[in-house]
């Protein structure tokens, strides 16, 4: 009896022992090619739905512009698609175009527009190469920058305007494991 308790604590003691180096270390790579392709139902892996730069979208080198001017770039975009009317948006304070971008963006099903439910993303400084799937769709676009939390985007999320303002370079977004089977 003796014997099986000191051994146990030496284990005890070899597992708190925080100067040894670590004998194990895990990789996780969910963005491996070909781990889309999951036939059993498993899931594993992510597949891409788009590159996103809202240069592209809005015809101006978003980076250049002050948060302001984002924001009030954004709302005309949003306008665009929701069938308001894109001039005016410079009379406005920034609390009333952030109210009214919010609006707009609530209204907005992600279903309706083909978007999953969890999708990662990934931040680009610039375009990776040169032909690649990009989102093209400006209720897209924005609907996907609203709803980011981190690098998850969540359908369910409230929409909000910092994503948005504060958006620079590209982001890639891809749908998760077993969400690409329901599409």
């Amino acid at each position: 009896m003796r014997e099986t308790t000191d051994s146990a604590l030496e284990a005890g003691r070899a597992l708190h022992n925080m100067s040894a180096p670590p004998r194990l270390s895990i990789t996780v790579s969910p963005l491996r090619k070909g781990a889309a392709r999951a036939e059993q139902g498993t899931g594993a892996g992510c597949k891409l739905i788009g590159f996103l730069d809202l240069s592209l979208l809005c015809g101006k080198d978003w980076n250049s512009l002050s948060p302001r001017e984002r924001l009030l770039a954004a709302l005309k975009l949003a306008r665009s698609w929701s069938g308001g009317s894109v001039t005016g948006t410079t009379r406005l304070t920034v609390e009333a175009a952030t109210d009214e971008l919010l609006d707009r963006l609530a209204a907005q099903d992600p279903a309706r527009l083909g978007l999953p439910r969890v999708a990662l993303a990934r931040r680009f400084p610039r375009w990776p190469h040169k032909r690649v799937r990009r989102v093209r769709s400006s209720a897209a676009a924005l609907v996907l920058l609203s709803r980011l939390s981190g690098p998850l985007f969540l359908a369910i999320r409230s929409p909000s305007v910092e994503p948005i303002v504060n958006h620079g370079g590209v982001v890639a977004f891809y749908r998760v494991g077993a969400e690409q089977e329901k599409r």
